[in-house]
């Protein structure tokens, strides 16, 4: 061991999928690193006052500790947790959403076992991809602006991503100079490409044969349609048979693994029923940043009316696209933010289900749901930090107290956390 190496004990790991050391130097982040392991390392500057090390060797393991499926692990920045078997995956991102809670928010809910993702590798519908000068894709090195490419010995594909996804990227691999960003969306029908190019290059015949080749339906350049349609189509069904056909355009914001969508509105379902019975049916529902509404659609025969909120001008055409085409009748989608829509809003509501971006609800939007005060507030987070920003707001109300929060895995193989929080009214 040199003078500028350091054995490190991993003490724990935490948000980021990062193994923590209390060190000499302070605290520091290493990547690939399990619990009560010891490594070597290489300690880097602090930065933003936080300070990251790098592992040199793995001095005494631990017993989860397997050989990761994919030569580039811990250098495109993609997977965090591919050196441990997917089971101790989710224990410790149990562990992390917990003490994330508890250490933001300052409170302990009950925590219900997670659910596991229906695939822990390629379950990924959706990829955004960097693209370097040579036309090479890949992800960003950690903490760099330099590509990797999806390359190179050993590389058989990505493992989280859908294998039409792989097949699409090992095609274009090397032909996409000039371009910067490549996006890949595909359903459970149609296949949608999106690239991206900050000189203006659009491609020409050559590239647009490329990308048929590929099996694409749609194709775009800088969101400007190129050839077929610019959406895909999802396909949900529920146990009697019902099916829904959702429809999402190329910029739409879609959940990376869509059965995970069904599995959540499934649970929000058995709550209201546990709480409400046959009341829901009499009560309506608010769906705040609904998207292309697939929360409120798989919903809206269980309760009298659906309300849907969503800014975002394409989200919120799919939205009304999905509700005629389904034939819902309960359902009204409005195009608005939620802040302006709750202020306005004077009416009654049973529940409420909010699925914000990652910083999570603006402190207006939490003052409002409060004013609201719906029996029910179902909180789907992908962000725990700001989730327990936000629960600790709804819990010093005294308006609402939190039934429980549960982990619905969509994220395999990397450091992100999809959850459920179940928040209810107090009696008065």
């Amino acid at each position: 061991m040199s003078d500028s190496t350091f054995a490190a004990r991993i003490e724990k790991v935490v948000e980021g999928g990062l193994g923590l050391w209390r060190g000499p130097q302070g605290v520091v982040l290493i990547p690939g690193t399990l619990p009560e392991e010891s490594v070597e390392i290489v300690s880097g500057e602090p930065k933003d006052g936080v300070r990251f090390g790098t592992v040199v060797r793995i001095i005494e393991p631990s017993q989860r500790r397997i050989e990761p499926a994919c030569p580039l692990f811990l250098s495109c920045g993609g997977c965090d947790f591919l050196h441990t078997p997917y089971d101790h995956e989710l224990d410790l991102k149990q562990k992390i959403l917990a003490e994330t809670i508890e250490r933001i928010g300052k409170i302990k809910p009950r925590f219900l076992p997670p659910v596991p993702a229906t695939l822990s590798e390629h379950y990924r519908y959706f990829v955004q991809l960097k693209i370097d000068e040579q036309g090479k894709i890949g992800l960003y090195r950690r903490d760099s602006h330099t590509v990797v490419p999806f390359e190179g010995d050993g590389f058989s594909g990505c493992k989280i991503q859908q294998d039409k996804l792989n097949d699409a990227i090992e095609r274009l691999q090397g032909k996409l100079a000039g371009f910067q960003v490549i996006k890949l969306r595909m359903g459970h029908e149609r296949f949608v490409i999106n690239a991206t190019s900050k000189s203006g290059t659009e491609g020409d015949d050559r590239l647009t044969g490329l990308i048929r080749d590929c099996g694409a339906t749609g194709f775009l350049v800088n969101d400007r349609l190129i050839f077929g349609d610019p959406a895909v189509l999802y396909i949900y069904g529920e146990a009697d048979g019902q099916i829904w056909r959702i429809w999402m355009s190329h910029d739409t914001f879609a959940q990376s693994d869509p059965s995970v969508v069904q599995k959540i509105a499934n649970r929000v379902l058995e709550i209201m029923d546990t709480e409400r019975g046959v009341n829901r049916l009499k009560d309506r529902m608010l769906d705040v940043f609904a998207g292309a509404g697939v929360f409120g659609i798989l919903l809206a025969r269980h309760v009298k009316e659906v309300i849907a909120v969503e800014i975002g001008e394409g989200a919120a055409k799919d939205c009304e696209r999905n509700v005629t085409e389904n034939g819902i009748k309960n359902m009204l989608a409005y195009r608005s933010t939620a802040a302006a829509f709750l202020k306005r809003f004077k009416g009654d509501t049973g529940s409420v289900i909010v699925d914000p971006p990652r910083p999570g609800l603006e402190k207006n939007v939490r003052d409002e749901l409060i004013r609201v005060g719906a029996p029910l507030l179902f909180y789907i987070s992908c962000q725990p930090a700001t989730l327990a920003r936000d629960m600790a707001t709804f819990v010093a109300s005294g308006v609402y107290e939190i039934d429980s929060v549960q982990m619905f895995d969509q994220f395999g193989r990397t450091h992100h956390i999809e959850s459920l929080t179940i928040m209810k009214k107090k009696k008065q």
